[in-house]
């Protein structure tokens, strides 16, 4: 155990020294270099820097993919794999290099004219930035050296070389500098020692691996492998690049050159709080990556819980430093003025920099255990809710406004501990170990879920189709309610609304939660079966072919066009009408002569797309006057299936994140509803969970109206003559 924690400590200290010895020179080597080369020299050798620094970052952005695809066939013993993986990782990484080399070469000559205002700095600016476009090159083919030697946990190795060629380009700058030297020549000095250290890494790598070549190789299976993974780590980082900044830019923007450049420096100040919690713990990437296959689940766990621990504890003392001596460094790098207009800021900075640090532990464990779409969709999540709070609080509390959103990244990114906790338990998605009713558990499974009160049949597509051709064969009129979050909030705070889905003839789960929720009280084959995929099942499926549909809902002319879709789509179909109703509650008009219409042309079933909880008020209340066998509620399907609403990817459903795809397409209408929602559902469901409150089933106040017993219309309805329908409220009249 020693020898493991002190291998561990090692890794830890190397992967720090990685992350601070660069920017530490940096500093070192400043002054000397604005000294010698004068401020427009020293600004353009800057640029050039930061340029092969970002290239490098988008080029390099497949290094993770290929930590956890060795350490995964080292750990299970693969050396022939681990081999196609590494070289096919240096393909990719030579063609990405390549191409941000190519792109930084072509556009040099455009950078160049802005940034050198002087006709006789350009042509040196300009070669300083195609050297640096060599330099992304090389670096791109570096990181396969860098990220084979972390899988295999040699942290020592990985940096030792790399580390070693940036620190004695940064002297040579400085030297150079002193010389009186062109920046291309320092420049072209920095590349030389940079090629020199890949040499030697390439060296070491060959040897570790015992491999006579490491040329690159493009095997399918490993490219495969390496890019599914590694696109999301790549979409990491250039959401890196460009969050990261993008704050600094709003603040400009917004608020003036002095403001961004007080927060520009608390930033500065409190990021290197994320940097050495982030290098400093990124050890436990490969070490999970490598061990996830055949240790047993309590050294991972525990493993996993040490690292949490180790995390909290860096970050406390993190924060508590920066807090402690961050006014102190401000007056020092910024002056009095700078400092002063700072002091409210840095406080906001540091704390939402912590919470960012939070998440680094859940980050690396998801990420080791193959789960990187979670960990990238709630990172761009995180940022671009950040982006948005701040165009909100900005006019409100100005840069105060810009520092507190900094926090809604930090928030999100803690949500990643959920799915890691169900990762390293996954008994608890099965065991019914948190008691959701008084009762014992019945040896079959449960037929319905119970959410927050809302009784959900546990149902996947295929029984869903089952009870609806059974339904459709029966007497017996009926309606289908499609329940989500959404709904389940809404008949929380409306009994009525709970009746009327008590009252549904078949209730089917729409929505990650709710299946989730079920599978934690025993129901193992529930399955989300949302309402627009169920429409387009029940018009594909033979059984239901001969039976006639009715398309109720949607903006003028899109039932129009719906039908047209389905008629093409699946020819052997019969929608023999359409009704576009006005927003709002049909007049006695307007009632009476839909009514007419649907016993004049009898469809089968009724489509109706109002979204909810209207459409389910308005089936139940119409279900007993209408010559009709079934209906369904279906919410927003009439918009997808004609193109107004783009349907996301089956992972993104899977994850249960579509509620952010709506968000993200439709803002101005949804954000009140899930800010409404969400919160409070997670809420009322870890009460449940936990046993601390219980839903009991909220459908007690019983609405009037209960669908009739078969499809046959009430006889002094049936009765009524045509011409004297418009007259007559039908509903109130029953």
């Amino acid at each position: 155990m020693r020898p493991l924690f002190q291998r561990h400590f090692s890794n830890a200290l190397y992967g720090v020294l990685d992350y601070a010895a660069y920017p530490v020179g940096m500093v070192l080597v400043a002054p000397v270099m604005l000294h010698h080369l004068g401020v427009d020299r020293y600004g353009v050798w800057a640029v050039a820097a930061a340029v092969a620094s970002i290239g490098s970052v988008l080029a390099s952005g497949f290094g993770d993919a290929n930590i956890q695809q060795v350490a995964t066939h080292r750990g299970s013993g693969q050396p022939q794999a681990l081999l196609r993986t590494v070289r096919s990782s240096m393909g990719i990484h030579l063609i990405l290099g390549l191409a941000f080399a190519m792109i930084t070469w072509l556009f040099a000559p455009l950078m160049a004219s802005h940034i050198a205002t002087d006709p006789t700095l350009r042509s040196d600016c300009l070669a300083a930035l195609r050297i640096a476009s060599l330099i992304i090159l090389v670096r791109a083919v570096e990181t396969v050296c860098v990220s084979t030697q972390r899988a295999f946990e040699r942290y020592g190795s990985a940096v030792a070389f790399s580390l070693a060629g940036r620190i004695a380009s940064l002297f040579a700058a400085a030297a150079l500098a002193f010389a009186g030297r062109s920046i291309a020549a320092i420049m072209a000095a920095g590349l030389a020692l940079i090629v020199l250290s890949l040499a030697f890494q390439m060296n070491s790598l060959r040897a570790l691996l015992q491999a006579p070549s490491l040329h690159p190789l493009f095997d399918r299976n490993s490219f495969t492998a390496l890019f599914q993974f590694g696109i999301f780590t790549w979409l990491q980082a250039l959401a890196s690049v460009i969050i990261g900044q993008a704050d600094r830019l709003i603040a400009g923007v917004a608020m003036g050159a002095v403001a961004v450049a007080s927060y520009a420096l608390c930033v500065q100040i409190a990021q290197p709080l994320y940097g050495i919690v982030a290098s400093g713990l990124h050890f436990l990437f490969p070490h999970l990556a490598a061990r996830r296959l055949h240790s047993s689940s309590q050294e991972i766990r525990r493993t996993v819980a040490l690292a949490i621990l180790a995390n909290f504890l860096l970050v406390a003392i993190g924060a508590s430093l920066l807090l402690l001596l961050g006014a102190p460094v401000l007056r020092l790098l910024g002056g009095p003025a700078i400092a002063q207009a700072a002091k409210p800021v840095l406080p906001l900075i540091v704390w939402s920099t912590a919470v960012v640090s939070l998440s680094v532990t859940a980050g690396y464990a998801m990420m080791a255990f193959g789960r990187i779409r979670t960990v990238t969709l709630l990172n761009l999540a995180g940022g671009a809710t950040m982006l948005a709070s701040m165009f909100w609080l900005i006019p409100r509390h100005g840069i105060d406004g810009i520092a507190a959103a900094r926090f809604a990244c930090g928030v999100i990114g803690l949500l990643l501990y959920v799915p890691l906790v169900l990762v390293l338990h996954p008994r608890w998605l099965t065991r019914r170990s948190f008691r959701f009713s008084r009762r014992r558990p019945r040896a079959t499974q449960p037929t319905h879920a119970n959410v927050l009160g809302i009784r959900i049949e546990a149902l996947n597509m295929t029984r869903a189709l089952q009870r609806i051709a059974s339904v459709l064969r029966s007497s017996r009129k009926g309606y289908v309610s499609v329940i989500g979050v959404h709904g389940i909030m809404e008949a929380r705070r409306n009994p009525q609304l709970a009746a009327i889905y008590a009252n549904s003839t078949i209730t089917i789960p729409d929505g990650m939660p709710t299946v989730w929720v079920g599978h934690l009280q025993g129901c193992r084959q529930m399955e989300r079966v949302a309402g627009p995929d169920l429409m387009l099942e029940v018009f594909r499926s033979p059984q239901f072919v001969s039976y006639t549909h009715f398309l109720y809902g949607g903006d003028p002319g899109v039932a129009e066009e719906l039908a047209a879709n389905l008629r093409r789509w699946f020819p052997w179909v019969r929608v023999v009408g359409t009704f576009t109703p006005p927003y709002r509650d049909l007049s006695p008009d307007e009632e009476a002569d839909f009514i007419s219409t649907i016993q004049h042309l009898q469809p089968d079933i009724i489509w109706t797309g109002i979204s909810a909880p209207r459409q389910e008020q308005f089936m139940h209340r119409y279900l007993p006057v209408l010559d009709t066998r079934i209906m369904f509620g279906v919410g927003a399907a009439f918009d997808y299936h004609t193109g107004r609403i783009r349907d996301c990817s089956a992972w993104i459903k899977r994850a249960g994140l579509q509620w952010l795809h709506r968000l993200l397409q439709d803002p101005r209408r949804l954000w009140r509803r899930y800010l409404r929602n969400n919160p409070a559902f997670l809420w009322h469901i870890a009460l449940q969970l936990t046993g601390l409150r219980a839903y009991g089933p909220i459908d007690d106040q019983v609405v009037e109206i209960r669908p009739a017993v078969s499809r046959a219309l009430p006889p002094h309805v049936a009765a009524e003559s045509r011409s004297e329908l418009p007259a007559a409220n039908l509903v109130s009249r029953l």
